[in-house]
């Protein structure tokens, strides 16, 4: 897994994804570089580009790693939890062990919990709460922000 615009460090992930498709060739259509922040994913002999934008939620599950995508598809990697969480950018909050959501994609945030746009809902952690709820509403307001400041041109506080 590597995150696009991060270095390529030996033993990072980005490299070990890149030695590992160098190694095994195989035949596969190079996908056009989608806009914005993308996370490199090597399952198996296959590496995804995939847009974070696109992605609901990250979940840990057993000794893997599941990315699930807004249009109902899943990469499962072999990857611990751990080492994907990093890579993944700003719009995303880990709103409990094993589970980092897209901000983007949240419906509703409850008193305890949080509920998707795909309609799964998952308990946010409980002594981190408040600061969970904070760090949403923040991204929220700078994303309301950031389309008046498209819509007109103009901004005022």
């Amino acid at each position: 897994i590597s995150s696009s615009g991060s270095s390529r460090r030996k033993g990072s992930l980005s490299a070990t994804c890149a030695s590992r498709s160098r190694r095994r060739p195989h035949a596969q259509s190079k996908p056009s570089e989608p806009s914005g922040s993308t996370l490199t994913v090597c399952i198996g002999k296959d590496v995804y580009t995939i847009d974070q934008r696109d992605i609901l939620r990250v979940e840990a599950d057993d000794h893997k790693t599941n990315i699930l995508m807004k249009n109902g598809s899943v990469y499962s990697t072999r990857l611990f939890f751990g080492k994907v969480e990093p890579e993944l950018d700003s719009q995303f909050l880990t709103i409990n062990r094993g589970i980092a959501v897209n901000m983007r994609h949240i419906l509703k945030w409850g008193a305890t919990d949080v509920e998707m746009c795909d309609g799964r809902s998952f308990l946010t952690n409980r002594r981190r709460r408040k600061q969970l709820k904070e760090a949403y509403f923040t991204y929220k307001m700078d994303e309301m922000s950031d389309r008046i400041k498209k819509d007109d041109g103009t901004y005022s506080k």
